[in-house]
């Protein structure tokens, strides 16, 4: 509700008057004025010497109070009015009254039920974003990203956050003819038409993982684990799902978008916290079921056209559930009865496989010289 300022009145204060500046509230311009304390009253007059105002020191608090200046303000949250008055031109006694004015406006019985309710609607409005319209508008986006931005993305994520350097790269399918035929075979049997990495990385933890631009990484401690070229096989198969469905960058989209927005309501605008959380959800959150389910039945047809049973990869992850050491494999990707009930059901449809029939895709010299790619 906007103040109703009374009619002049043509009378001259009996009080003593001193200089302030008037906000009306209404316009940005300031206005000279006059005021004068009256009782528990305080009178504004204007330019002619008209009482132009009047407002009661209980509907007054001081917003702003310096050294040599007091702002004070009025109680109802719709009424802007704002009068500032300089230490200089008011007396002594005057002064130290108005500094005893509320610092803060005081809270009416129903204002507390209004911020809650706003604070419910603003955390309502911000789950719905988180949950619902960064994650739609990331999943259509993944697929019209410029290819460009997104290798530029799967640099920086594996220069800055990953830590992933010539210190610790072991090979990769650029300058090893193994991998290199691997990540041919895997991209061929995919169907894909972009290009595809394969790298193998010195880091603790055994573990697998896609970033953006097709790059997919295995660990040493995953590739001493694997038993054999189709265990290996069977879960670079299971990351090319990933890759092929765009679930790096659709991930890196809905984490980067949320905190992006949570980094602008924090203070944060340089966007590493977005690139931190980006690299962390990649390396050890777990997908979605959606995702996950997703990567399986691409999984199955990379597999099928290898000659790899889908039983194969299925049995990787159970034996690696069981193993002492820690498998981050397991926190990205984790094996769930439905996912195995899945995968058995595809590699009992398909006549065409052998149930642990080696397809041979890496002779026995290339699996061994693979194997001892850290040493």
């Amino acid at each position: 509700m906007q103040q109703s300022p009374i009619a002049p009145e043509k009378s001259l204060p009996e009080q003593p008057t001193f200089k302030a500046v008037l906000f009306d509230g209404v316009t940005a311009a300031a206005q000279r004025v006059r005021v004068s304390i009256e009782k528990d009253k305080l009178l504004v007059f204007n330019a002619k010497n008209e009482m132009a105002d009047k407002v009661s020191f209980n509907q007054l608090f001081r917003p702003i109070t310096k050294a040599d200046q007091i702002v004070l303000a009025v109680e109802d949250p719709q009424d802007d009015r704002r009068i500032t008055i300089e230490q200089v031109n008011v007396p002594t006694d005057v002064w130290t009254s108005l500094k005893t004015l509320p610092e803060a406006r005081r809270q009416s019985s129903g204002q507390p039920s209004r911020i809650i309710l706003a604070c419910v609607l603003f955390i309502l409005a911000c789950l719905a974003t988180f949950t619902v319209l960064i994650p739609a508008a990331s999943d259509r986006l993944a697929f019209i990203v410029p290819r460009s931005v997104e290798q530029t993305l799967g640099d920086r994520l594996e220069r800055t956050v990953l830590q992933v350097g010539p210190q610790n790269i072991c090979g990769s399918s650029s300058d090893n003819p193994d991998l290199r035929s691997l990540a041919e075979r895997l991209q061929a049997a995919s169907g894909g038409s972009e290009p595809v990495s394969l790298h193998i990385i010195d880091l603790p933890m055994a573990n697998a993982f896609a970033l953006p631009s097709g790059r997919i990484f295995v660990t040493r401690p995953l590739l001493d684990l694997s038993q054999t070229p189709d265990e290996l096989i069977s879960i670079l198969a299971h990351e090319m799902g990933h890759v092929q469905a765009h679930h790096a960058l659709r991930l890196s989209l809905r984490v980067g978008g949320s905190s992006a927005m949570l980094g602008f309501l924090l203070g944060d605008f340089t966007g590493s916290a977005a690139l931190i959380a980006i690299g962390q959800a990649l390396m050890g959150t777990a997908f979605s079921r959606e995702f996950e389910r997703e990567a399986d039945e691409l999984s199955v047809q990379i597999l099928q056209d290898l000659g790899i049973s889908p039983l194969v990869l299925a049995n990787m992850l159970e034996r690696l559930q069981g193993n002492d050491q820690q498998v981050g494999l397991l926190a990205t990707h984790p094996m769930t009865a439905d996912r195995r009930a899945f995968l058995a059901q595809a590699a009992l449809q398909d006549d065409k496989i052998m149930q642990g029939s080696e397809a041979q895709i890496l002779s026995s010299q290339s699996w061994n010289s693979l194997k001892l790619i850290c040493d």
